[in-house]
């Protein structure tokens, strides 16, 4: 009995002595900011206060989109980046949550929202980009009311309205950009 519970007193201490060690490993797996080079650094500022914060995952994933091929998919990544930077405290909050949103949402439902994003047009893209740039220009009182409106809709109902932003886009005459 005594080589029994000493045995398991054995294996108990050397597994917790192992996933000690892979707890460890994950930490020093991060990558690390400073060892990046400086475009990268320059292209992931905004993320460079909390970086030791976020999953290998995450890290890599920023890093991929920051050293992609494609200069011009480079470019709208530093931008996006820009934006969040430049970010009020009351839109951080509203982001935040709305990220919190999409994290609870089930995969498959992201999956699709990520597809439908991913797979719009560029007209679409640009609707959208406009109907922002619109929103911008507005007053803080009509955008507290578009957003609440935007809310309170069922999923469907926002792909309703998103088609008929996209169909007003269209019709308008084309805006030259000086």
């Amino acid at each position: 009995m005594k080589l029994f519970s000493r045995l398991l007193v054995t294996l108990l201490a050397t597994s917790l002595l192992c996933s000690s060690f892979v707890f460890a490993e994950d930490k020093n797996d991060r990558i690390q900011f400073q060892e990046l080079s400086q475009e990268t650094r320059d292209t992931l500022a905004p993320y460079e206060k909390h970086w030791h914060k976020l999953n290998l995952a995450r890290q890599q994933r920023l890093v991929n989109k920051a050293q992609h091929a494609d200069p011009e998919h480079r470019e709208r990544f530093k931008q996006h980046t820009e934006r969040l930077k430049n970010l009020s405290r009351e839109d951080r909050k509203l982001l935040r949550k709305a990220k919190k949103h999409f994290d609870k949402m089930p995969p498959d439902q992201r999956q699709a929202l990520r597809k439908r994003f991913e797979n719009m047009s560029p007209e679409e893209h640009k609707a959208l980009k406009n109907k922002y740039k619109e929103i911008e220009g507005m007053p803080e009182h009509k955008q507290r009311e578009i957003r609440k409106k935007v809310r309170s809709m069922t999923a469907e109902e926002r792909r309703q309205y998103l088609d008929e932003l996209t169909r007003s886009e269209k019709s308008r005459p084309p805006v030259s950009e000086e």
